[in-house]
């Protein structure tokens, strides 16, 4: 045997050593650091370069339908410049997206076989969820450190308050997972998913919230077709669906009492004896300090004059500042979050510091910039620059910090490459959705189900968390996993 052949060997097992440890970095980066992204990439990458099997990685991407259409789907990006004005903002987009295949690309190269190997890959983004979520909740709830907290956006210390919520989401149908199959280390799964469970319903993010009960449908759904209880399965979709009425009906109930019986002098005397936001100005969320004052008074069934007041504890008075018109919003929770949508729907004059109203209003100059641009969008560039116009000539009521994107994935991909760039990424979708029902892939496809959910209300493949997160998972279930997860 050669020592060329021999050097070559070792090299290849380092390389795939570095290459196992650059997944390990990025999948907890994912969770609490941007910098451990995007060293776990670099080092991926170099290990997959100086690998001497290189060819053959070459050709492991080529054959890859996924990662071939995924290449086809960043080469859409560069093809738009011919029609962007602004090269300089579309060569930053593009720049930021790379990693959408570079990481794919990373995982294909040197495939996991060993399962105790792909099931520490999972525990590492368990633990992780675990340990981050465990601090947030010890600093928000004053454990540790003393930084206040007038936001439950504060609970989420390593990063956007949405994206992690989501994949809190993700991390309790793992664990759920190992749970129902009695895996490893039961116990420890089973606390683990209670505190996730708990964190995720605390937290108030809607778009976690849908993400987490479509993804629990699908996984049911899934393993009941596959043992073939038909009755069941549909029992139980028929029972989301009741669910979701529910839901539906309650937002569209409006318990609005008449205004119009408020003594306002008597309020406006009491407030401003009690408050130093004055009566006649606005709260926290820009809206007017009376009818905050009002709503609240009436959620707690308190008389609209001096005495309903007087009645106000001193946590009352600051959840009115915060911008709180319902007591029952500032308890946290599922429940909470729901309130404040229902007050959002039937509040609608203002849409600025409203999550819900301000999304319908990016969803509806989003729409209208996809109607000027059916065909061909408006390239990778110019997408901004199309929303803060139209925002203009629309009279927008949203305040200019406020005028964001449109915060769905598949009107950006209409707005950014038009119909048939939507149709394109659409199937993207679809086909990924289909290679995880023929491998028989179950956390794949709620892999498919969490990110199609976040895409319907956020811009998920805008920043570097939300890339990151999609294009690891999509690498990692793009091959067929042959042994038993």
């Amino acid at each position: 045997m050669s020592t060329s052949f021999l050097n070559k060997k070792k090299i290849s097992e380092l390389s795939k050593q570095i290459h196992y440890f650059s997944l390990c970095l990025i999948i907890i980066g994912i969770v609490c650091s941007k910098a451990m992204m995007s060293i776990g990439m670099i080092i991926g990458g170099f290990a997959v370069l100086v690998d001497p099997m290189l060819l053959n990685h070459i050709k492991n991407w080529f054959s890859n339908k996924l990662i071939v259409i995924l290449m086809a789907f960043l080469l859409l990006h560069l093809i738009s410049f011919l029609w962007s004005s602004d090269l300089s903002y579309a060569f930053g987009d593009l720049k930021t997206k790379i990693s959408l295949l570079i990481i794919p690309l990373i995982i294909v190269s040197k495939p996991i076989n060993e399962l105790k190997k792909k099931k520490f890959i999972f525990s590492l983004f368990i633990m992780a969820m675990v340990v981050t979520s465990m601090i947030n909740m010890a600093c928000y709830f004053h454990l540790i450190g003393d930084v206040k907290y007038d936001d439950i956006r504060g609970l989420s210390l390593f990063g956007s308050h949405i994206r992690y919520t989501v994949l809190i989401a993700f991390a309790c149908i793992l664990c759920f997972h190992r749970v129902i199959n009695k895996e490893q280390y039961f116990l420890l799964h089973l606390f683990s998913l209670f505190g996730l469970l708990f964190y995720l319903f605390y937290a108030q993010v809607l778009s976690a919230y849908i993400s987490f009960f479509v993804a629990f449908l699908v996984y049911f759904s899934y393993r009941l077709y596959l043992k073939k209880y038909y009755s069941r399965l549909i029992l139980l979709n028929a029972l989301f669906l009741c669910f979701s009425f529910l839901v539906i009906g309650f937002l569209s109930y409006s318990d609005k009492k008449n205004d119009t019986i408020a003594n306002e002098s008597e309020l406006k005397e009491s407030w401003n004896n009690r408050s130093k936001f004055s009566y006649d100005k606005k709260d926290a969320k820009n809206q007017e300090i009376k009818y905050t004052l009002i709503r609240y008074l009436q959620s707690k069934s308190l008389p609209l004059n001096k005495s309903g007041i007087a009645q106000l504890e001193a946590t009352d008075i600051h959840n009115i500042e915060k911008g709180v018109a319902d007591y029952r919003e500032e308890n946290s929770g599922f429940f909470s979050r729901l309130y404040s949508l229902r007050f959002e729907l039937h509040n609608s004059g203002d849409p600025n510091g409203h999550s819900l109203l301000q999304r319908l209003e990016y969803w509806k100059v989003g729409l209208s910039i996809f109607k000027k641009n059916r065909w061909f969008g408006v390239g990778s560039g110019d997408v901004q620059d199309a929303f803060d116009q139209e925002y203009a000539l629309s009279n927008s009521k949203l305040k200019k910090q406020n005028r964001k994107r449109a915060h769905n994935m598949f009107l950006t991909m209409a707005i950014t490459f038009g119909f048939p760039g939507l149709a394109f990424f659409v199937y993207k979708l679809i086909y990924f959705v289909k290679k995880q029902v023929e491998n028989k892939q179950l956390i794949g496809l709620v892999f498919s189900a969490i990110v199609i959910s976040t895409f319907l209300m956020e811009d998920t493949l805008e920043t570097q968390t939300g890339i990151t997160f999609y294009a690891f998972f999509y690498g990692y279930f793009s091959m067929k996993i042959k042994q038993k997860e």
